[in-house]
């Protein structure tokens, strides 16, 4: 067990330090190493699923898709006690993943996941226990990819939706770049009159 310790505070470090080659090799390890323990000891779907998640972020981070794809897998293929809990775990990884291709401009890679991602969130749309600012980021993360493709109709549903269904008080940063990036869309399509 301290092995894997070890493996998290150096995967850690290295990730702070921005050396994200050893952050991506000692995540790894920490999942490799985790793959031949107990699996039915206490609480070890959870850190299971937290070092898959941080391994599926660096993977995607060097461009691993087949890497990516195995550890999405095997997140979903976990035992959740629920399928809530196992709809809220998706989510969260599939907005940390899709975050990373806009980020990267990696706008087509990220429709195979974003509609995977729709599939399992709108299934579950009114269940999802997400704070409404995670909801909104999701919302801005899939908007972005849209702006990306171009698909400027998808990507102003995905906003329109932070706007009409979400109460982002406390959110700010979320609403302003939404309501720019909305600004920027309605100037692509030439709905200038929309524009103050």
């Amino acid at each position: 067990e301290s092995l894997g310790y070890y493996y998290i505070l150096l995967g850690a470090y290295y990730r702070t330090i921005r050396d994200l080659q050893k952050s991506y090799a000692f995540r790894k390890k920490l999942v490799a190493l985790m793959e031949t323990e107990d699996k039915h000891s206490l609480g070890f779907n959870y850190k299971y699923r937290v070092a898959l998640s941080n391994l599926l972020i660096s993977q995607a981070e060097f461009g691993l898709t087949d890497e990516v794809n195995s550890s999405l897998h095997k997140i979903k293929n976990l035992e959740y006690p629920n399928s809530l809990e196992r709809d809220n775990a998706l989510i969260n990884v599939y907005n940390r993943v899709c975050s990373y291709y806009y980020l990267s401009g990696l706008f087509r890679e990220a429709m195979t996941l974003i509609r995977e991602t729709e599939q399992v969130f709108h299934l579950q749309e009114r269940k999802i226990m997400l704070h409404p600012r995670n909801i909104a980021v999701y919302y801005y993360n899939i908007s972005c990819c849209y702006f990306g493709v171009p698909d400027f109709n998808q990507a102003l549903s995905y906003l329109n939706r932070i706007f009409n269904e979400l109460k982002l008080e406390q959110s700010e940063d979320v609403y302003c770049f939404a309501h720019l990036l909305r600004l920027i869309i309605h100037y692509e399509k030439g709905n200038t009159d929309l524009i103050p």
